[in-house]
């Protein structure tokens, strides 16, 4: 089972030559779904986009022999990136989302193994391209992934959110929001509404993540 970015993982796999040909074991492409490779095409039919990279296309690359593959698999991003940071946590794998998408899947597909059998997961990524993304906790809940296990969910303002309303320099029929930044801590001081408002809701405690050049001050 394996996910597939150039396909050179998928093609090599289902091509490989066993001892014996008729013990040849099952191969179990992973597409997020959002993707078009995939067979039957009516696995297809999502067509919301999807955060995991490095894999699935809207083309068939030249270099994939579908009449390879055994069945294909469908991942999401919610497991994916909640999967990967389980491997992180749980099992010190230092993979990405699209790892997680296969593991995922893998999950499901040992259910049915019968004693004896195996499932083999290739993992060929790592999490280097993703440290502000599903490494981050903020990035998680703004994206709605969590399950109150490794991602928590916190009520109150998103790190998007708070993002966008300090962002604002002028709220209209409010006073003016002002700011002024030190070079030397790299910290940004917030005065006006914005700052009162943000602030209210970290009062409050619905303050669920840090922002690391930004601290905010009564």
């Amino acid at each position: 089972m394996a996910t597939h970015g150039k396909n050179v993982t998928i093609t090599n796999s289902a091509t490989t030559n066993y001892p014996n040909p008729t013990q040849q074991s099952p191969f179990f492409p992973v597409d997020p779904h959002g993707s078009d490779l995939a067979v039957p095409a009516t696995m297809n039919s999502c067509r919301d986009g999807y955060l995991v990279e490095g894999i699935g296309y809207d083309f068939i690359p030249d270099v994939l022999d579908r009449t390879l593959i055994d069945t294909w698999r469908k991942s999401n991003d919610k497991d994916s990136f909640l999967t990967m940071r389980r491997a992180i946590r749980y099992e010190g794998l230092l993979c990405g989302g699209s790892c997680g998408g296969a593991i995922s899947v893998a999950l499901e597909e040992a259910k049915r193994l019968k004693k004896g059998q195996t499932c083999v997961v290739v993992l060929p990524d790592s999490v280097r391209n993703y440290m502000t993304k599903a490494l981050s906790d903020d990035w998680m809940r703004d994206n709605d992934f969590f399950d109150n296990d490794i991602i928590k969910e916190v009520s109150g303002v998103s790190l998007r959110q708070r993002q966008q309303l300090l962002n604002q320099h002028t709220c209209p029929n409010t006073n003016s929001n002002t700011y002024s930044t030190n070079t030397n801590t790299n910290t940004t001081t917030y005065t006006g509404p914005v700052r009162d408002l943000v602030g209210q809701q970290v009062r409050q405690g619905h303050h669920h993540g840090r922002s690391p050049h930004h601290s905010l001050h009564r």
